[in-house]
């Protein structure tokens, strides 16, 4: 295994779990403000990244570049409005996410400014420009393909309660029924790369802007 690759998973494990975090408790922060109890009580209200972990999709995440965390159980009785509060609560987990990925970015290009200005060896500049460059790189990475992967009308995905949460019931139960099936399709489309070439076209073009402000900002 060369250095190259080595390097990747290394910085690739801490920022899947990093972004997964992110998503999850930003789910169960606004689930939980506006008056849900289940994610305390389920123990999801949380910082800590094990009670976030779902095996499959960290697995799906790590080599195919899309996956998921377990899922915040929520529950919309607890809303004053629920069509509002679990639109609000499902919308701002992928709102996080690309705030953080905008700010990882941000430290990315802060570390590549940072070792041309300070009086570091050149060794260990390059090093610190490697390293980080590469790990603020996959919370960048991560951020984005965990947000527009949600954006998808499959559960347990947030695009999926968005969408069932402003439907009429009857829509929505009709939906369900075929949850598994849907859920078995996007699985394939995943592990043969078709949501990546769909996807990741995106992630890239917000990539390339984002690199464009920092270039402005720094």
């Amino acid at each position: 295994m060369n250095t190259n690759v080595l390097t990747h998973y290394l910085v690739s494990v801490p920022a899947i779990f990093i972004v997964i975090t992110i998503h999850e408790f930003t789910k169960a922060a606004v689930s939980s403000a506006l008056g849900d109890v289940a994610p305390k009580n389920d123990g999801r209200l949380t910082l800590n990244p094990i009670k976030h972990f779902e095996p499959v999709g960290f697995i799906f995440l790590l080599f195919m570049g899309f996956g998921w965390g377990k899922p915040v159980r929520t529950s919309s009785v607890y809303y004053k409005n629920r069509t509002s509060g679990t639109v609000l609560t499902y919308t701002m987990p992928i709102i996080a996410n690309l705030i953080f990925s905008f700010i990882f970015a941000l430290c990315s290009g802060a570390v590549v400014v940072m070792t041309y200005r300070l009086n570091i060896g050149i060794e260990s500049a390059e090093f610190i420009r490697d390293f980080f460059g590469a790990f603020f790189g996959a919370l960048v990475q991560f951020n984005l393909s965990l947000a527009f992967f949600n954006i998808i009308p499959v559960a347990p995905l947030c695009g999926n309660k968005i969408m069932t949460a402003l439907m009429s019931p009857n829509q929505a139960l009709r939906v369900t029924h075929y949850e598994k099936i849907f859920q078995i399709i996007l699985v394939m489309l995943l592990f043969f790369g078709i949501v990546g070439q769909v996807l990741s076209p995106l992630i890239v073009g917000v990539i390339d802007f984002y690199n464009f402000i920092i270039s402005l900002l720094l």
